[in-house]
Parts: structure tokens; C-alpha cells; sequence
């Protein structure tokens, strides 16, 4: 590239001493040809050296610019993996609590009430849920079918909450690649939030669709949504604590669903109040099929 600009150059020097009709002599003889080509070399010469040097520039920001990015990358993946070490950790502490936990209980059981055991009881079930290894059976799930057997789960917290269920796009139903007996009670679990949250009282909408190879399905509502100070450690143990729960179901749905190869998120602003008020949980999961890839949902 620079070659080549100087070259140009050149030839335009070249041609204004010609259109200008400058001569150039020595000792009586037309040296302006002469001069006009040392001239162009010249130019050629340092718009070779000048572009060189702009290509060097260039190579090197390219090569910062992709260390940069292969760190950042570097970074995350150690980042992850801290993480799923420190949640490893918390789950072998959880079956250990829950194992040292349960003969308590039982002992506690000559003398006390069911009633009086049953937070103990809940404790100990959740520790188990959280701690439990991870054993998937991948296969295709028609998720809408699994949603409705989680909504009648969960249906002692509903009450009288009214429940839109979004058909669109129906290929989406068909195409969630996961283990039905891990993936039905993430959904029973974010049902159970939004009916506790709602009191039995308010709207429920399910939406699914497919973005950049995922399906998902959105539950939403019209509650009061997560206060801004829980939605950091919404996902982590003990994060997202209410009276009579372990606040460890959301830690324990995250948990499974990064397992099957997806993510559970809170959407902000997507809920069903005014201005996207309310909470909005998001399952995402790799999507099975070419159908499912054509598909598109709200984004």
C-alpha cells in the first residue's frame, strides 16, 4: 500500500513537471527525465517504509487487541471455575450437614410433634437437593407438557393465580434437549416463588422461543419483582432466604440447569406489571434441531 502511494506520487510529480514544462539542465544537457525518476523512487522508497511501519502498527494493536481478549477469556473461564469449585464445595458441606442432620431428626421424633420438626425437615431436604450429585439423561423434552406437570406441583402456593401459557412458537415445545426428572422441578421451584410472591393472587405468564441456538422459557408475573440489593446472590445459597424456606431452591435450580448445559437468569424489566415491574425468570437451554433454530420468539 505504500509502495504503491509513493509510486502514484511519483508519477504525479512526473507529470506536473511535463504539464508545467519545466526543464531541467546540466552542463548543457536534459536531465529533467532523469531527475524526475530519482524523485519517484524516492517517493516509492519512504511511502514503502511508511506503510511498513503503519502495517507493523497495526499487526502489534491487532495482536494487544487479541491478548487482551484471550486474557479476558482466560480470566472468565478461571472465574467459572472457582466458582463451580466453591459451589462443589458447598454441596459436598450441604450432604454432609443434611447426613449429620437427619438421625437428629429422627431422635427428635420420639418427643416432638411432626409439626415442630418440619422446618428441621425441610432444612434436611433441601441440603440433600442441593448436595446431590448431578447425574443427567439427556434426551428431548416436550417442555410444555413439563411445565404443566410443574404447575400442578406447585399448585397449593398458585391459589387463584390467573396463568397465560404463550404457545409461540409451538416448535419451541419440542425442542428443549435436557433430563425431564432434573428439569421439572426447577420449574415447580420458580412457580412456587412467584406464587408465594403473588400470595395466590395475581398473573402468571409462560413464554418460550429460541435465540442464537437456545430454546427458553420465561415465567413471569406482576409482583413486586426482586428488590435490587438480592438480584447479585439471587442464585447463590442462602441468597434469596424467606420465612419457612431453606433459600436454597433457586441456588439448587441454577445449579441443575448449568448442569444440562443451560442458565437461569432473572430478565429485568420483563415482567407483567407497568414498565416490565414484577419478576421474570428465564430457562435457557441448547436447542435440539433444525426447526428450532428457524424459530424466534420475544427477545
Amino acid at each position: 500500500m505504500g509502495l504503491s502511494g509513493g509510486l502514484l506520487l511519483g508519477v504525479v510529480y512526473l507529470g506536473l513537471l511535463y504539464w508545467m514544462r519545466v526543464e531541467i539542465t546540466q552542463e548543457g544537457h536534459d536531465v529533467t527525465i532523469p531527475i524526475a525518476v530519482f524523485f519517484a523512487v524516492n517517493f516509492a522508497v519512504m511511502g514503502y517504509l511508511v506503510g511498513g511501519q503503519t502495517a507493523a502498527r497495526a499487526r502489534a494493536g491487532e495482536e494487544a487487541r487479541r491478548a487482551r481478549h484471550m486474557m479476558l477469556v482466560q480470566e472468565a473461564e478461571h472465574a467459572h471455575d472457582i466458582q463451580a469449585a466453591r459451589l462443589a464445595a458447598l454441596g459436598r458441606l450441604a450432604q454432609s450437614i443434611a447426613s449429620d442432620l437427619d438421625p437428629r431428626i429422627e431422635a427428635l421424633s420420639k418427643v416432638e410433634s411432626p409439626e415442630t420438626l418440619e422446618p428441621l425437615r425441610t432444612w434436611s431436604r433441601a441440603l440433600h437437593d442441593y448436595g446431590r450429585p448431578i447425574d443427567a439423561e439427556l434426551q428431548v423434552v416436550d417442555v410444555g407438557a413439563l411445565v404443566g406437570r410443574a404447575i400442578s406441583r406447585a399448585g397449593d402456593v398458585l391459589g387463584s393465580c390467573q396463568l397465560h401459557l404463550d404457545e409461540r412458537p409451538p416448535e419451541v415445545a419440542r425442542q428443549f434437549r435436557a433430563d425431564p426428572l432434573l428439569l421439572e422441578p426447577v420449574f415447580e421451584e420458580i412457580f412456587r416463588n412467584a406464587g408465594e410472591i403473588l400470595h395466590g393472587q395475581g398473573e402468571i405468564h409462560v413464554r418460550a422461543g429460541v435465540s442464537a441456538g437456545y430454546a427458553w422459557v420465561e415465567v413471569a408475573d406482576d409482583g413486586p419483582g426482586v428488590p435490587l440489593d438480592l438480584q447479585a446472590h439471587l442464585f447463590e445459597p442462602f441468597g434469596s432466604a424467606r420465612p419457612n424456606r431453606a433459600g436454597l431452591g433457586l441456588a439448587t435450580a441454577a445449579r441443575v440447569v448449568e448442569a444440562l448445559g443451560g442458565r437461569l437468569s432473572l430478565q429485568p424489566g420483563r415482567g407483567l406489571g407497568d414498565a416490565g415491574r414484577g419478576a421474570c425468570f428465564r430457562v435457557a437451554l441448547p436447542a435440539h434441531g433444525a426447526q428450532a433454530k428457524a424459530a424466534r420468539g420475544p427477545s
